[in-house]
């Protein structure tokens, strides 16, 4: 019996060991796969956050965290660069300009054509017109202006902004207009002076030699025509000059006022705001001239009314070049 318990017991010992045996190799296989999945987690789980952090939460911290604007880069004008500065306007207005080129076709060199900075000043004016009637509407004052030119009057038509001004002629003077309208009362006839003012403006410009050299004679060309072409206009009403002069004289001053446009665009272009709105103002003028050129052989009321009428418009047109600017 005690060699059967014995027998017995190492059976069981034995069948015990076997079982330990069998649990210590499951074990260590099941803490192998263990550290394999753990490795792998966190193989996974940084490949994954990556992912996360780049595509998502970098993303929605940027939103709430904006990044901050890099600056604005430093631009230097390039030589020729046309720069006017006006009263008035939100700031200078820019644009560049090609560089001229010489007769033969090479452009001018750079340090020839250097932007450099100067003070420019636009004169002012003051006019008085001898106005026939004011309308706030637009209709009736054509129709007084139809009128006035039938009788050797400019018939000029112009809106100050609330009323439109019928208007005859005009004068340097105020004395020399209440001289007319003292004239036209001894015939019954009603008028009134109506004061035209141009402002004084001063501009700052930056630019090459030969933008401003253009630009000054384009405004001397203004300023010669509205002086020139009114006392050509008070000449010839008091006959000191023959209508066939006062026409080739206004042809001059057409000429010149077209060679000065000309040598503008050439130099300035047409991109910068106060060079177009001159240029504009110019291409008017030369319009009336124009037309004033194809009076020259009509009857001499027609062709006083439209020397008159292109006087004041040439006063009105740079009045409006002037607002244009400084507005």
């Amino acid at each position: 019996m005690a060699t059967y318990r014995r027998s017995a017991r190492r059976a069981r010992y034995s069948a015990q060991r076997g079982h330990e045996g069998q649990g210590g190799i499951a074990g260590r296989v099941m803490l192998g796969l263990l550290a394999v999945a753990a490795v792998l987690y966190f193989v996974t789980a940084s490949v994954a956050g990556n992912w996360l952090s780049e595509n998502v939460i970098n993303p929605v911290m940027e939103a709430f965290n904006p990044a901050p604007a890099a600056p604005a880069p430093l631009i230097t004008p390039p030589p020729g660069a046309l720069d006017i500065t006006s009263p008035g306007a939100a700031g200078p207005v820019s644009a560049p300009l090609p560089a001229p080129a010489e007769p033969d076709g090479e452009p001018v060199s750079a340090a020839a054509n250097a932007a450099v900075g100067t003070d420019f000043k636009l004169e002012g004016a003051s006019f008085y017109a001898v106005q026939m009637g004011a309308f706030k509407s637009e209709d009736n004052a054509r129709a007084e202006a139809d009128a006035v030119r039938a009788r050797g009057g400019a018939g000029y038509v112009f809106f100050d902004g609330e009323l439109y001004r019928v208007l005859a002629s005009a004068y340097a003077s105020e004395a020399e207009a209440r001289d007319v309208r003292e004239s036209l009362k001894a015939d019954m006839i009603e008028s009134g002076v109506f004061p035209i003012d141009i402002a004084e403006v001063d501009l700052r410009v930056t630019a090459g030699a030969n933008v401003v050299s253009a630009m000054t004679g384009a405004v001397d060309a203004l300023k010669s025509a509205r002086e020139e072409m009114t006392a050509l206009s008070i000449a010839l009403d008091r006959e000191e000059k023959t209508q066939a002069e006062a026409a080739e004289e206004a042809a001059v001053i057409r000429g010149r006022m077209q060679a000065a446009l000309d040598e503008l665009r050439a130099e300035a272009g047409s991109d910068n705001a106060v060079i177009s709105s001159l240029e504009g103002a110019m291409e008017k003028m030369l319009g009336d001239l124009e037309q004033l050129s194809s009076e020259a052989d009509g009857s001499k009321l027609d062709f006083s009314s439209m020397m008159k009428y292109t006087q004041i418009g040439i006063i009105a047109d740079t009045v409006e070049f002037i607002t244009e600017i400084t507005s």
